[in-house]
């Protein structure tokens, strides 16, 4: 699989979409799940791959994934988009309390899930995200949600893939805080906030 997604990547590169299935119906999204290449599948969900598309085998890309990091990240994605019922909204709202986000304030909770140690930050950022809190929040300080410190670099993909702008917030030489803020961490960080084209 990864062959086939190297050359997959290379034509997207090139200009093609990132949703155009190979000969044999596999997306490069699907074919990243597929190979366990966490790299791609940040690339490829920051540039808008599609996640409900099924495979020849009637599966999505989370369904075909065997790593269970990009499963969550898929499914946070999934999650993030949705626009639950609400039950399923007072289930997320009772999520996060157990987690002590409060829900009432969705700016600040996002805030806290980005960056929680008390359950799945991932999974948390997408209840938020799902719930209505603005991918481009900023907290009380004036701090964009990608100059605060992530828990895990999939909140910053699944941030980025919800609109969040890497170029908001700047400094007084005009450099991205997102892009200062993740220098030295990660190289997910870096990667997802070059994909969104962070200056």
């Amino acid at each position: 699989y990864a062959a086939e997604l190297n050359r997959q990547l290379a034509e997207i590169r090139a200009g093609q979409s990132v949703n155009v299935a190979n000969n044999e119906g596999y997306t490069p999204l699907m074919n990243a799940a597929l190979a366990g290449d966490i790299k791609a599948m940040d690339y490829l969900l920051v540039k808008g791959a599609r996640l409900h598309r099924l495979g020849p085998d009637k599966r999505t890309a989370a369904g075909m994934s065997r790593d269970e990091k990009i499963k969550e990240l898929l499914e946070a994605c999934a999650l993030a988009e949705r626009r639950p019922g609400e039950q399923e909204r007072e289930q997320m709202r009772q999520n996060l309390r157990n987690a002590h986000i409060n829900p009432d304030n969705l700016n600040q909770a996002l805030f806290e899930a980005i960056s929680s140690w008390r359950g799945n930050s991932v999974t948390l950022t997408a209840q938020v995200l799902a719930l209505g809190a603005n991918a481009n929040a900023v907290n009380e300080d004036g701090r964009h949600i990608l100059q605060q410190r992530h828990q895990d670099p999939g909140t910053m993909v699944l941030l980025l893939r919800q609109g969040s702008n890497p170029n908001a917030a700047r400094d007084s030489q005009g450099a991205s805080h997102a892009v200062l803020n993740t220098i030295s961490r990660d190289a997910r960080f870096v990667h997802a906030l070059l994909t969104a084209k962070a200056e």
